[in-house]
């Protein structure tokens, strides 16, 4: 058996260090080249210059941590039974469709009882698995990984 030269050897290293390299800016690459969003809930309070502060609220999160603008639309809550409430007078921190520079955030916000009673209404009861979606101006959707869940009976009491 030939024994193996330490040029073969250093050679064998540098070529699998280069594949593993170009694969990696490969990807990289691929990666800005890619839109992508994404959607998150969180809850919270609003405050006011005067002082005061909101009953709870519902905040989708919509983050752009891509390399390329987004334009999006407003974002929705998807029900349970894949129906979607969609808010025609939101409240947000921006106005839809809205171009989403890369790194930045916006958000879209309602008060935990207004859209318990609307829900209510609607005929859901008790604790309800609400998935926030948003798509941009391409049609692409993007939903959020977490799901909120909403007690519609104490924010109605």
């Amino acid at each position: 058996m030939d024994k193996i030269s330490w040029t073969q050897i250093i050679t064998a290293i540098v070529a699998v260090y280069g594949a593993i390299l170009s694969t990696v800016t490969f990807y990289m690459n691929r990666k800005e080249k890619i839109r992508t969003l994404k959607v998150s809930f969180s809850n919270g309070f609003l405050t006011f210059d005067n002082g005061s502060i909101s009953e709870g609220m519902l905040f989708i999160n919509v983050a752009n941590p891509g390399f390329k603008k987004v334009v999006v639309n407003i974002p929705k809550i998807i029900l349970p039974d894949g129906k979607s409430a969609v808010f025609p007078y939101y409240q947000s921190n921006v106005h839809f469709p809205y171009t989403l520079d890369e790194g930045n955030s916006c958000n879209i916000w309602i008060g935990l009882k207004e859209l318990s009673r609307s829900l209510y209404n609607g005929g859901y009861r008790g604790t309800v698995e609400l998935t926030a979606e948003v798509s941009d101006a391409n049609g692409k959707k993007y939903r959020s990984k977490k799901k909120y869940y909403l007690n519609i009976d104490d924010w109605l009491k």
